[in-house]
C-alpha cells in the first residue's frame, strides 16, 4: 500500500509559517495536499500529517481532514500557495473549519508554537523527545498487497452510518470477532453503526488455509528477511510471519495462505432489493508460520482501513 505525493505539494507547516517580522518561527504541525479524489475532498486542501504534540493535534485536527476555511477563505479550488498565504495572517493563532465523518462543518482554533528563528527552547525539545525513543527513529517502510475497486460516483461524506451483512451460522463466531475489528477501527474515523437504517452495509470475505506443498525440511526456510508491519495499538514497528510481496518466495516454504476482502456497499440512494457497490478491498498474503486469521486483521485491517 504506496502512497507517493509530490514533494512541492506535502509541506510541513511546522517550516513554513514566520511572522511578518521574520525574527520567528511558528510551528502548526501538520501537512496537507490538494485533494483530486472524486469521492473525499475533490479541490480541496486534505490533512495529510498531523505531528504528535503539536498545536493542530492538540486542536483536535486529525488525518483526513478535508479543511473548508481558513480565517474565513474558502480553501475549494485554491492553490496550496494561497492557503498557506492564509496561515501567516495571525501572528499567534489560526482559524479554521473542516468536514469529516464526525461533523459536516466544524471551526477549530489552533494556538501558533512560535519560537525566536534560531533558536529552540526545552520547552518545544520536550515533546518531540518524549515521543521518539532510540529505537524508534530507524526508517523501516512496509506494503501491504492490496487490491481496491472504488465507486467513482461515490461521495464518502454522504456516508455516516453502516451495519453488517447476515452472516451464516457456520461462520457466526468469527464474522462477530472481526466486525468487533471493523467497528473498533471506523469508529475512530467517525462512523457509526446503526442497525436500523445504515448508509452502507459491510460484507467481509475470507480464507485461511494450510498449503499441501509446504515443506518443514526445505533448505531455504528461515532464509527470508522478516516482514514489519505498523501496530496501532501500540504505536511501534513488529515483525510479523508474513513474507515481503515485492519479493519472491519458494512455494515450499509457504505454511499458510491468507486472504480477506470487504465490500462496501450502499443502502441510503439504491432502491430496496438492489445493491450498489461503493467500496471494495482484497488482500493475499503468504505466510511463514501460523499467525492466525484473528491476530493478522488486528494488526493490519486499521491498516488496511487507512487507505
Amino acid at each position: 500500500m504506496k502512497r507517493i505525493l509530490p514533494a512541492f505539494i506535502i509541506l510541513l507547516i511546522s517550516v513554513a509559517v514566520f511572522s511578518q517580522n521574520d525574527q520567528t518561527t511558528c510551528n502548526l504541525g501538520f501537512s496537507f495536499k490538494i485533494s483530486n479524489n472524486p469521492n473525499w475532498g475533490n479541490n480541496e486542501p486534505i490533512v495529510t500529517e498531523v505531528v504528535p504534540g503539536s498545536p493542530a493535534e492538540k486542536a483536535g485536527l486529525k488525518v483526513n481532514d478535508i479543511i473548508l476555511e481558513v480565517n474565513g477563505n474558502g480553501t475549494y479550488l485554491k492553490p496550496s500557495h494561497t492557503i498557506m498565504s492564509w496561515f501567516m495572517e495571525k501572528p499567534s493563532d489560526m482559524a479554521i473549519s473542516i468536514r469529516n465523518f464526525e461533523a459536516s462543518f466544524k471551526p477549530m482554533h489552533i494556538v501558533k508554537d512560535c519560537r525566536p528563528r534560531n533558536g529552540l527552547i526545552e520547552a518545544q525539545l520536550a515533546p518531540v523527545f518524549s515521543f521518539y525513543s532510540l529505537e524508534d527513529v530507524q526508517d523501516r517502510k512496509f506494503i501491504i498487497p492490496v487490491k481496491t475497486v472504488i465507486n467513482p460516483d461515490a461521495d464518502f461524506f454522504n456516508y455516516r452510518t453502516y451495519d453488517f451483512a447476515p452472516s451464516d451460522v457456520s461462520s457466526r463466531e468469527m464474522d462477530e470477532r472481526i466486525n468487533s475489528i471493523f467497528v473498533r477501527v471506523l469508529s475512530q474515523l467517525g462512523l457509526k453503526r446503526d442497525s436500523e437504517d445504515p448508509d452502507f452495509i459491510v460484507q467481509t470475505f475470507y480464507s485461511y488455509q494450510n498449503n499441501p506443498m509446504f515443506k518443514t525440511d526445505s533448505p531455504t526456510r528461515g532464509t527470508y528477511s522478516g516482514t514489519w508491519r505498523f501496530d496501532v495499538r501500540n504505536d511501534r514497528m513488529v515483525k510479523i510471519p508474513v513474507f515481503d510481496p515485492t519479493q519472491p518466495v519458494r512455494i515450499d516454504d509457504v505454511m499458510y495462505d491468507l486472504e480477506f476482502g470487504y465490500r462496501f456497499y450502499d443502502r441510503k440512494f439504491t432502491e430496496p432489493g438492489r445493491s450498489m457497490l461503493v467500496w471494495e478491498s482484497e488482500v493475499k498474503e503468504k505466510l511463514s508460520d501460523n499467525y492466525g486469521l484473528l491476530d493478522y486483521l488486528e494488526m493490519n485491517l486499521p491498516l488496511i482501513l487507512s487507505k
